[in-house]
């Protein structure tokens, strides 16, 4: 177990502390006080006060938060928010019923099996089939037997406390005939407030847009309390509506609020303001803690939250004197009780254990684009090409806008170096906007490579709008921050300085610089206006070369020509993503066909001999960007068609599977339509060594292809790699 997770455990202990402790303080209140006078103020200080004062405070931009989370994700939280309220009421008329410990023991049973269940079943049902699944609810069961031998115990000295006021003019039988109608509604309504209490939990779930989009929006400032506080303060207005809403009915059916300006009210506000700072601290905590958890971390932690609060209250009963004079028969069965209860949250961890290694392989959010943009959406789709300055770690990423360009022109985007924060919360901006073709008004970022002057080379792919040889080469001219330079345009007003550097491809895709000569793929090829199938180049120009001005490429460029062979999906799309290994060969595969190309290099950087080392129609359908690992010395290649990230050897002999899954929005952390792959190391403040591999998803779908649709959801992915892999074992 990591210490992410162990983190996470203990926010839970620190949380359910202030959980079991919250009540405490209602012990110092006169006991002639009204029930609303007390949990009146408690409730509105917990509800609405707390959270307007501190929710602000804590997070940046929180209506722009809520504004980016959307009406129903709001409008969810908010109902489930109240549902939890009612639940907090309805356990105060189990105990007229059934009484304190039998009505806590429904309760805390209905909570652990409503939270940890419905959680699971509305975030990742398909880990009920799982092994790991398997141990959480055998620990969730574990958990239900001991909130059952703690509720066995408070029944046990509840009797033996109120043995002497028993009543012996009515026989047991006669007591309980006349007792059962109210035993069954009183067990009916712990069970449901049980239930409704759990809301939390599904509240917790619902809110996956609140926590995402206040942690972009306060990466610089602790993005984990952020994201707690944001989605907690919702839940709790959510429950000001009936808890507050109840009180105010209390007091007026009742006619106590008369009692709020009575001598002693100071004491009395002092004391439930302490309570509501212990309730909601607690809540906060067990917000931190889901950051820490990950998938599955509101079913394990609500669970295990429940559990740790129900030790914590017993302990303050024992201290309290609520256990003096009760049997030695009740105490051995609280005893024992609380050891299940641990062993059930050691079960819990075992599996939530379990879960995070059998995840460790699988690809997360990277970074998402999809969020709105002064409030419209998916003005960054079809994020293409990628790029690492390995020199300051700021990778650099094109977005050409196929998919809704009436937005947008392409643009460039920042994503900054790792920082040492959680995943996703790389923070990413807007490079720069790229100039449109005078002929098509479009512009269409695709690949693009650092260069040796420190620049950015992007393709520019106009086959889209216009096949006839109108796709060009950008150079965007950075300054040493890595960011654009600023020029004066014709209007006077301030520009990005970005540059035609050359001109006269098809479809330019890959970028890729080696030395001080540049790579190009051209996808498909145009003679005289018409399109030769299943033709494509591969050019070479020199920093030189374009240093006198823009290239127009023609024959003298061409270092490659590639064809594609027409298969079953009926592509003859042609040389798409370029790497070079340590030894100076060239790498290039036919997106169409998925035929992998090694070329051997001469010095100049021509082709001295050409290699077909991969064609595999079932492993390598199709062959995208691609990226020589140098830890490993084998090749990472985006695999389109199959929603897949291989990597092979560079003979072309061994092909493994990085990641494969079917069609998906992307949303949920697996991939949709991989087209360009990164590896990226960076170094914690531990000095732990992370190597991730970054891919990107283009989301647009062309026959043949796992992905059948353009979703809203689109951005990059990550995957964990194994910082030692290729080294002996």
């Amino acid at each position: 177990m990591d210490t992410t997770l162990l983190l996470g455990f203990l926010f839970l202990i620190i949380g359910a502390i202030c959980g079991g402790s919250f009540g405490l303080p209602s012990k110092y209140v006169k006991k002639d006080t009204p029930w609303e006078v007390l949990w009146g103020p408690f409730f509105f200080f917990v509800t609405i006060l707390i959270p307007l004062v501190v929710a602000p405070t804590v997070v940046d931009d929180l209506g722009k938060v809520f504004s980016m989370a959307g009406t129903g994700t709001m409008v969810t939280v908010l109902i489930f928010g109240l549902l939890w309220g009612l639940g907090s009421l309805t356990l105060g008329k189990a105990f007229a019923f059934i009484g304190l410990s039998l009505a806590y023991a429904l309760n805390y049973g209905a909570q652990i099996i409503t939270g940890s269940i419905v959680p699971m079943a509305i975030e990742k049902p398909g880990a009920f089939l799982t092994s790991y699944g398997a141990v959480i609810l055998v620990g969730v069961a574990v958990l239900l037997v001991g909130v059952v031998i703690c509720g066995r115990a408070a029944i046990l000295k509840e009797r033996g406390t109120k043995k002497d006021e028993s009543d012996d003019s009515q026989d047991d039988k006669t007591k309980g005939k006349a007792k059962s109608p109210m035993m069954m509604i009183g067990v009916t309504i712990g069970v449901l407030s049980g239930i409704l209490c759990a809301c939390w939990a599904i509240a917790a779930v619902s809110a996956g847009p609140i926590i995402q989009h206040a942690k972009v929006l306060n990466i610089d400032n602790n993005p984990n309390f952020a994201a707690s506080w944001a989605f907690t303060a919702v839940i709790l207005w959510g429950g000001a509506v009936s808890a507050c809403l109840y009180c105010v009915w209390q007091l007026t059916k009742n006619k106590t609020w008369g009692h709020l300006a009575k001598p002693g009210i100071g004491k009395i506000l002092t004391l439930a303001f302490i309570m509501a700072l212990l309730h909601d601290a607690a809540v906060f905590f067990f917000g931190l803690a889901l950051g820490n958890l990950g998938n599955l971390g509101v079913s394990v932690g609500y669970a295990a939250f429940m559990s740790f609060a129900i030790i914590v209250g017993n302990i303050h009963g024992f201290r309290t004197g609520e256990w003096k004079g009760a049997s030695k028969q009740s105490i051995k069965w609280i005893a024992g009780g609380i050891a299940v209860l641990v062993l059930g949250v050691s079960v819990l961890a075992g599996g939530k254990g379990m879960q995070q290694a059998a995840e460790a392989k699988m690809p997360k959010v990277f970074i998402d684009l999809s969020a709105p943009v002064d409030g419209v959406f998916n003005m960054y789709n079809t994020p293409d090409g990628m790029t690492l300055n390995k020199k300051t770690g700021i990778m650099y990423l094109a977005v050409p806008n196929f998919n809704q360009n009436c937005f947008k022109p392409g643009v460039m985007i920042k994503i900054m170096p790792f920082n040492n924060k959680t995943i996703p919360n790389n923070k990413w901006s807007v490079l720069c906007e790229m100039p449109i073709h005078p002929d098509t008004q479009r512009a269409a970022p695709m690949g693009c490579g650092m260069g040796p002057d420190g620049n950015i080379y992007v393709a520019d792919n106009q086959f889209f709008y216009n096949n006839n040889r109108k796709s060009r080469l950008y150079r965007v001219v950075l300054d040493a921050k890595g960011d654009v330079v600023q020029v004066k345009g014709k209007d006077g007003k301030d520009e990005p300085k970005v540059e035609i550097a050359a001109d006269g491809f098809t479809l330019s895709n890959a970028v890729y610089w080696r030395g001080d000569n540049c790579y190009i793929s051209d996808t498909f090829v145009v003679d005289d206006g018409e399109m030769v199938e299943g033709a494509s180049y591969i050019y070479k120009i020199t920093l030189e070369e374009m240093k006198a001005g823009k290239v127009t490429v023609g024959e003298k460029h061409i270092v490659a020509k590639l064809k594609t062979i027409k298969r079953g999906r009926g592509d003859t799309a042609g040389a798409d993503g370029i790497t070079f290994d340590a030894e100076g060969n060239m790498y290039c595969g036919n997106f169409g066909d998925g035929r992998i190309f090694k070329f051997e290099m001469n010095a100049d950087g021509t082709v001295k001999s050409t290699k077909c080392i991969i064609d595999n129609e079932k492993l390598m359908p199709s062959a995208d960007g691609m990226f020589w690992d140098e830890k490993s010395n084998m090749i990472y290649i985006a695999e389109s068609a199959s929603n897949a990230i291989r990597r092979f050897s560079l003979d072309g002999k061994t092909i493994e599977t990085v990641w494969e899954n079917d069609d998906t929005t992307g949303a949920d952390g697996l991939l949709d339509q991989p087209c360009e792959v990164i590896i990226r190391s960076t170094k914690g403040d531990d000095g732990k060594v992370t190597d991730e591999l970054i891919s990107v998803d283009f989301d647009m779908s062309f026959p043949g292809l796992k992905n059948k649709a353009y979703d809203k959801w689109h951005g990059l992915h990550v995957i964990r790699l194994d910082p030692d892999r290729g080294k002996k074992k």
